[in-house]
């Protein structure tokens, strides 16, 4: 991830024979595999990889939820990399609606806006969804408090912002 300092780490400060122990995420993000409720999954940059995950294990169950909403943001088209990908994906799930977001307008098909405003602006509160959502840690902040302004239940949601700190 440009920028990120786990990506220069890699890149810079590792040599032939180190070791690395990776670990589960920091954060808070899951989802009751036993709740059927529909979905809605708010990614902000990186924060795709794991509700793409989500997705593909959905895809791999015996029973789907009836609606999943994905909403895909950053600033500009190019910021949306896994966007083809994601796109054939939706193409055969038809309980997956995809949402792409970018302030500058950039995808044809998407939305424009900020990632919560329009999440909010198309579904408010998303009453009766479980909301998942992963990005930068001020994506995740801006967004829950948003979803909670319009008042979506706090334990409707949760989140993995790749950060330590517990809830917002």
């Amino acid at each position: 991830m440009a920028g990120g300092w786990v990506s220069r780490a890699l890149v810079r400060q590792t040599v032939p024979g180190d070791r690395w122990r990776v670990g589960a995420p920091m954060g808070e993000l899951w989802r009751d595999r036993d709740v059927q409720r529909d979905l809605v999954l708010i990614a902000g940059g990186t924060g795709v990889a794991p509700l793409h995950a989500v997705v593909e294990d959905l895809a791999g169950r015996a029973t789907q939820p009836s609606s999943v909403t994905l909403f895909f943001g950053g600033p500009t088209a190019d910021a949306l990399y896994f966007l083809p990908e994601l796109r054939e994906l939706a193409a055969d799930l038809p309980w997956l609606k995809l949402v792409p977001v970018t302030e500058d307008g950039s995808v044809d098909d998407g939305e424009r806006g900020k990632l919560p405003e329009v999440v909010t602006a198309l579904g408010g509160a998303w009453s009766g969804h479980d909301v998942l959502v992963a990005g930068s840690p001020g994506m995740i902040r801006a967004t829950v408090s948003r979803l909670l302004v319009e008042g979506t239940s706090y334990d409707q949601i949760s989140y993995d912002s790749f950060i330590t700190e517990g809830r917002i």
